[in-house]
């Protein structure tokens, strides 16, 4: 272990004031939609579709990258319109989003372990466990889990970095959202993985772009479907 991990609640709280403002300038000086999505190493797939549902629907957007649980709190504010990508989990505690159309896809949450250690769900509930997780999935953990979750969790907000330290084998422990039917041990072969939960991932818009939602839901599905 090369990584020293120690309790930080505060983290999922704290998001940059700078980046939120800046969200709103880009909202009150253009006519097009802000549409913010993660630093996932899968994201890309899912950009390009919600991209050409827009352009389909004659809807002009914007895209940003964001911090994962920085996204959530733009749009939920209504400083950004909306997100590509997020769990249906993740979602849940955000009074002002909506989904839009059919999931994008479905996701596996993994417990990954480095295969020189010990590997089982229990982990989880162990206080001497020290795991590598984002903000955005400790807050969507379910509550099957989350209620009983007392491991010592080190929390970042960028899955670049987050998928930079698996990459150097840098954590013993890891908390990480992949594709369904995708193989996370093949980009990170350093790891095991032992499967915790699956959820479903739309593409979500503030509230007040009910209308707007509606619009764009038969071009996404459609895109959907070819894009499977």
């Amino acid at each position: 272990m090369t990584l020293t991990i120690s309790k930080s609640n505060l983290l999922v709280r704290q998001f940059s004031m700078s980046f939120l403002v800046y969200l709103c300038v880009i909202n009150h000086t253009h006519s097009n939609l802000a549409i913010s999505f993660v630093d996932h190493p899968q994201i890309q797939t899912y950009v390009e579709i919600v991209k050409r549902s827009y352009a389909k629907a004659n809807i002009n957007i914007v895209l940003h990258e964001v911090p994962q649980e920085q996204g959530l709190i733009a749009v939920n504010a209504g400083i950004a319109d909306g997100d590509v990508a997020r769990t249906s989990n993740s979602i849940g505690s955000y009074s002002n989003l909506i989904t839009v159309g059919k999931p994008l896809l479905k996701s596996r949450t993994y417990l990954m372990c480095l295969k020189t250690v010990k590997c089982h769900i229990d982990l989880l509930t162990q206080p001497d466990s020290q795991i590598l997780v984002t903000a955005g999935q400790l807050k969507g953990l379910p509550e099957s889990i989350r209620g009983k979750f007392r491991a010592d969790a080190y929390v970042i907000d960028s899955f670049k970095k987050f998928d930079q330290l698996l990459k150097n084998a840098a954590v013993d422990y890891a908390i990480l959202i992949y594709a369904d039917g995708s193989q996370p041990e093949n980009a990170y072969q350093a790891y095991q993985g032992r499967p915790l939960y699956e959820s479903d991932i739309y593409h979500v818009l503030h509230v007040k772009h009910q209308a707007l939602a509606e619009k764009l839901a038969p071009h996404l599905n459609q895109e959907i479907t070819q894009s499977r």
